[in-house]
Parts: structure tokens; C-alpha cells; sequence
């Protein structure tokens, strides 16, 4: 008797882990998006070529990156020199990560907070 509940409670924390993993992966795309929407408002834009080319890439179940991919983003990004005639300033992606970063772990506590067990 004693192995047939160490067998559901085994069953039962590992379909919990797999909520909180799916949970916790969708967040962060979710916020990963969010973040890159924030710095693109914030972004300094001349063509518009930087803020068209980003994307946000999941890395594992516990990393997303937001990118700038033009080759010129991270000089842009870095130059706290630079004035930007048609507004934006540098930091962009920091300054959004910094502002929307701290939602994640709240998010995902929030949400893994609803999740009812296996019934």
C-alpha cells in the first residue's frame, strides 16, 4: 500500500512540474514580448530598420532573449553620447527590461498559484 502512494505522489508533483514549467515558459515569451515592445517606444529611430528587425527567441524553459538584430543595435544601444533628432534615448533595451523584467516572477507566482491538482 505504502508504494502505491509514494507512486501518486510521485505522479502528482510531476504533472505539477510540467504546469509550472508551461506556466513559467509562456510568461516569459509574454513578457519577452512585452519587454521588446517597451524598448522599441523608447528606441531612437532614424529608418526604422533597428526596430523592425527584433525578435523575441526562447532559449530553454527558463530563457527567453529579446534582440535587436541590425547589426548597428548595440552601438546604439551603448552611445550615451549620442543625440537622437527624432527622440530616443540609449539603454533602451535595459531601460525595458529593468521596467517590465520585475512583472515576470509575479506573473508566473500569480499564475502557478491557480493551478488546482490532479482531480
Amino acid at each position: 500500500m505504502a508504494t502505491k502512494g509514494i507512486k501518486e505522489v510521485d505522479l502528482f508533483f510531476q504533472n505539477l512540474s510540467k504546469k509550472v514549467d508551461k506556466i513559467a515558459a509562456k510568461t516569459l515569451i509574454d513578457r519577452g514580448k512585452s519587454i521588446l515592445e517597451v524598448s522599441k517606444m523608447l528606441a531612437p529611430v532614424d529608418t526604422g530598420r533597428m526596430i523592425r528587425d527584433t525578435e523575441v527567441v526562447v532559449v530553454s524553459d527558463t530563457e527567453v532573449q529579446v534582440r535587436y538584430n541590425a547589426d548597428y543595435s548595440l552601438y546604439v544601444h551603448e552611445d550615451l553620447e549620442a543625440q537622437h533628432p527624432n527622440g530616443g534615448q540609449a539603454k533602451f533595451l535595459e531601460i525595458a527590461t529593468n521596467m517590465e523584467g520585475q512583472k515576470v516572477s509575479r506573473k508566473i507566482a500569480r499564475d502557478i498559484g491557480k493551478i488546482r491538482g490532479n482531480r
